[in-house]
């Protein structure tokens, strides 16, 4: 029999206790360093973000704060604040549009190779093993890589628009960020770029 640890009472009501208790923590001081940016908007909420794969949302009006925010090691603390900013700017600034995917026939992105760089390190191959602890495969590296640069769904052009206004303004507002997190966002900032081209023409 697999021994299972005594796991505290809270973290088995509440999935996300660790993350409310982190942002419980941390929001007063998130949210007083992008103040040093912009003035931080009436009654918007630092909130938990339940079932999201990403660092940070709008949601409702308020920003939702992902489990990756916290977890991922690679970020540092102006990067989240970098983070947060960006998710205000959009609360700010986005032209409204209906969120409605549109299914396309795929597509394959075409990345510049120090964008495939950082793709294949920090996307593709977090780890030398895969979910069966063996190690990775040049076949399955492949495949995820593949999957990562492919589009199969497409949102309005208005979207990719907000985002891209966001990461260009956040680029130039927050520039001391680690190297990682300035990669990544102006890998972020080519993506959206060539969604937007493909939305115009697809969507």
């Amino acid at each position: 029999m697999d021994f299972l640890p005594n796991l505290p009472k809270q973290y088995i009501q509440d999935q996300y206790y660790k993350l409310r208790k982190q942002i419980a923590e941390k929001a007063s001081w998130l949210m007083k360093e992008v103040e040093k940016y912009t003035p931080w908007p009436n009654g918007v909420l630092l909130k938990p973000g339940e079932h999201c794969g990403v660092n940070a949302r709008v949601l409702n009006g308020n920003i939702d704060i992902c489990t990756q925010f916290f977890e991922n090691e690679n970020l540092t603390d102006k990067d989240r604040v970098a983070i947060i900013y960006h998710e205000v700017f959009h609360i700010k600034n986005d032209k409204q549009t209906e969120m409605k995917e549109k299914r396309i026939e795929p597509i394959r992105l075409n990345p510049p190779a120090e964008f495939k760089e950082f793709i294949m390190k920090y996307l593709v191959i977090p780890s030398d093993y895969n979910s069966y602890n063996e190690p990775i495969r040049t076949n399955e590296i492949n495949l995820a890589y593949n999957s990562i640069i492919t589009v199969y769904r497409i949102l309005p052009p208005i979207y990719y628009e907000n985002e891209i206004t966001a990461y260009s303004n956040e680029m130039q507002t927050i520039t001391d960020v680690s190297l990682y997190y300035k990669t990544m966002r102006e890998y972020k900032l080519w993506e959206n770029k060539e969604l937007y081209k493909i939305s115009i023409q697809k969507y």
